[in-house]
């Protein structure tokens, strides 16, 4: 990976790193699946979804550590979230969307989300229901 000497990122290796190994974990499972009838879909996607939010935390931890490294005075950290801009059809930004689901994946477990979090998923059509989001999508 070559970067330029006055443009190098202290944390996308261990990023790269972190993703690489949670990838390797949903292709085994892929695999398992395939070799065992019995693993249907429904094992897949329960297996896979602590993977996957481990991969959205380790994104929100990259951004939010970014943030860090760029400004030193970081009271207002959601402010750089919208740095980016918003998705076409939505009214949020793609930070905006990754911070969110690593918050959910958190706290999913506790019974009121923190509200920033439910406005924004459901911005993008993601209704949070009894600890499981599915997509309010037309």
């Amino acid at each position: 990976m070559k970067t330029h000497w006055r443009k190098f990122d202290y944390r996308k290796e261990s990023l790269f790193q972190i993703i690489s190994g949670l990838n390797k974990s949903i292709i085994s499972l892929k695999t398992y699946q395939n070799e065992n009838v019995w693993y249907d879909v429904l094992f897949l996607l329960e297996d896979s979804e602590p993977i996957y939010g481990l991969a959205f935390i380790a994104f929100q931890n990259y951004i939010n550590g970014s943030i860090s490294d760029l400004y030193e005075e970081n009271k207002d950290r959601h402010k750089h979230y919208k740095i980016n801009g918003n998705f076409e059809i939505y009214s949020r930004s793609s930070i905006e969307l990754i911070i969110s689901l690593a918050n959910y994946i958190k706290h999913k477990e506790e019974k009121n989300l923190f509200p920033g979090t439910t406005e924004i998923l459901d911005s993008f059509g993601l209704v949070v229901n009894e600890n499981i989001i599915f997509c309010n999508c037309s």
